[in-house]
C-alpha cells in the first residue's frame, strides 16, 4: 500500500518563501528616534541618514558650553593670583612700592604664561570633546572655524571694548577685596582694643563720680592765688617806695646813706622773704585788712 503524497507547492509559492523576511523593528529604537532632536547643520554622514548627537539629546550648544569652560578656568585662574597677592600683604605688610611693583610685574608675567598654557589645554580638550563626548560632525567643525574668522573682523572693535570693561571690573573686584581685607583687619584690630581695655571701662566711669564736689576746693585755691597776686602787687608798691627813699637819702647825705642803703635792702629782702613764707591763710588775711 502506498503513502499518501503530500501537495505539493505552487511555483509562485516557492519563490516567495526563498526570500529572506524582514526583522522585525525595535519599538524601542523607533521611540528614540522620534525623540530625537535633530542635529545641528552640517556635512551629513555616508548613506543619508543624520548621526545622533549628545548635543541633540540633553539641547545643549556645545559652543556655549565650552565657551564657559575657558570663563570658569580663566576666573578661577584670576582668583587664584588675587589670593596670592591678599597673602603676600598680609604676610609681609612691610613691602616697600618698589617691592610691591616688581611683584605685581612678576605676578602679571605668570599670570600671562598660565593663561596661554591654559588656552593650549582647553583648545586640545575643545577639538577633542566636539569629535568625541560632543560628537559633532567633523564638517561642522570646518564650518565653526570658517565662520569665526569672518566675525573676528567685524566684531573686532566690540571684542577689544569687552576686554577693556573685563580688566576695568577685575580691577574693581580686586580692589573692593582688598577694602574688604582692610576692614576686617580695622574691626580685628578694634575688637582687640575693646577686649583690652573693657577692665577699665569701671575705673573710667567712676572718675566724674570722684570729680563731684571737688569744685569748692578749686574756687578756694583760685582765690588764694589772687590773694597772694595781690599781697605781692601791695608789696612791690612798697618796695619801690624805699627805692626813692633810698635815693633820696643818698642825695642828701653821703656815708649815712650807704648805712641807709643796706638798711633799706635788708628790710626789702626781709619782706620778700616774709612774703614767699607766708602761708595761703595769711595772705587771704593780708588781702581782707587791705580790702578794708
Amino acid at each position: 500500500m502506498e503513502a499518501p503524497q503530500q501537495p505539493q507547492p505552487l511555483a509562485a509559492e516557492q519563490q516567495h518563501s526563498s526570500a529572506p523576511a524582514p526583522p522585525p523593528a525595535d519599538p524601542l529604537q523607533q521611540q528614540q528616534q522620534q525623540q530625537q532632536q535633530p542635529p545641528v547643520t552640517g556635512p551629513a554622514p555616508a548613506g543619508g541618514a543624520e548621526a545622533p548627537t549628545a548635543a541633540g539629546r540633553l539641547n545643549l550648544n556645545p559652543g556655549a558650553f565650552v565657551d564657559d569652560l575657558h570663563n570658569a578656568v580663566h576666573f578661577y585662574c584670576k582668583e587664584g593670583f588675587d589670593a596670592l597677592e591678599a597673602g603676600l600683604r598680609q604676610q609681609h605688610p612691610s613691602l616697600t612700592p618698589d617691592e610691591l611693583r616688581a611683584y605685581r610685574e612678576g605676578a602679571a608675567a605668570l599670570e600671562l604664561g598660565v593663561q596661554r598654557e591654559v588656552d593650549g589645554q582647553l583648545q586640545k580638550f575643545e577639538a577633542y570633546a566636539l569629535e568625541t563626548c560632543l560628537h559633532v560632525p567633523a564638517g561642522l567643525l570646518a564650518d565653526q572655524a570658517a565662520a569665526g574668522e569672518g566675525e573676528a573682523a567685524v566684531d573686532e572693535a566690540e571684542e577689544a571694548a569687552a576686554e577693556a570693561e573685563l580688566a576695568q571690573l577685575r580691577d574693581a573686584i580686586s580692589a573692593a577685596k582688598h577694602q574688604g581685607r582692610k576692614l576686617k583687619a580695622d574691626i580685628a584690630a578694634y575688637d582687640a582694643a575693646l577686649a583690652q581695655y573693657g577692665g577699665n571701662l569701671a575705673a573710667l566711669q567712676a572718675i566724674p563720680a570722684a570729680l563731684a564736689g571737688k569744685e569748692n576746693a578749686v574756687a578756694e585755691d583760685s582765690r588764694a592765688l589772687v590773694g597772694g597776686g595781690l599781697a605781692l602787687e601791695s608789696s612791690s608798691a612798697q618796695l619801690e617806695q624805699l627805692r626813692r627813699q633810698k635815693a633820696a637819702t643818698e642825695r642828701n647825705s653821703g656815708g649815712a646813706g650807704q648805712r641807709d642803703e643796706l638798711a633799706a635792702e635788708k628790710e626789702v629782702l626781709r619782706r620778700q622773704a616774709a612774703v614767699r613764707a607766708a602761708p595761703a591763710d595769711d595772705l587771704r588775711r593780708l588781702q581782707e585788712r587791705l580790702a578794708s
